[in-house]
């Protein structure tokens, strides 16, 4: 819907940068059009195509690089760089609800990799998001994706809440990640 709107306003704009409105929206459609509008009074008056780093930046949302690295440095028992992936996106203003539903989703994703024959029918996710929840899949086990959903999925209620955002996300993925690498009761 997004695209046939840019289209009718003979606007080129990039097909990441439309993901990262309707991801900006959380699903809503009168959000989205409202924030492609936003988009369009930003940056829609030159012949250049609208990319994706432009609504990154605009919503505060962080892109798939920086969201990949520090899901791997998690599902890889990395702590000190979650610390400071975490950090810099607060520093440059992200939005970290929005960093926690993500990390949440892709953590989802790299789960179904490996407990669906057929993952794409059940996520409602492109190509390219499907190859990268099938690379974090193979950087750890099916055990350890779903110690990560149980720790983390209860929490993020309170996100919302949090006075410093950054800490508390910090902590909660930290101890999330002592959960999830912790040896079990038959590795000891």
């Amino acid at each position: 819907r997004l695209k046939l709107i840019a289209e009718s306003e003979n606007v080129k704009i990039a097909p990441e940068a439309l993901s990262a409105i309707a991801r900006a929206a959380e699903g809503g459609m009168r959000d989205a059009q409202s924030s492609l509008e936003q988009m369009l009074a930003f940056f829609g008056g030159s012949d250049r195509e609208i990319a994706a780093e432009q609504v990154l930046e605009l919503f505060g949302l962080t892109n798939a690089v920086e969201l990949d690295t520090l899901l791997a440095a998690m599902l890889q028992d990395q702590p000190g760089p979650v610390v400071t992936i975490v950090n810099q996106l607060a520093g440059r203003g992200r939005n970290l609800e929005t960093l926690f539903d993500d990390i949440l989703e892709m953590l989802r994703g790299a789960e179904l990799m490996q407990i669906l024959n057929d993952p794409g029918a059940v996520l409602d996710f492109d190509d390219e998001k499907l190859e990268r929840c099938r690379k974090l899949s193979a950087l750890t086990s099916a055990e350890v994706l779903r110690c990560f959903m149980e720790n983390l999925s209860p929490v993020g209620r309170v996100l919302h809440e949090a006075l410093n955002k950054a800490i508390y996300l910090e902590s909660i993925l930290l101890k999330a990640m002592h959960e999830a690498h912790a040896p079990t009761v038959g590795d000891v």
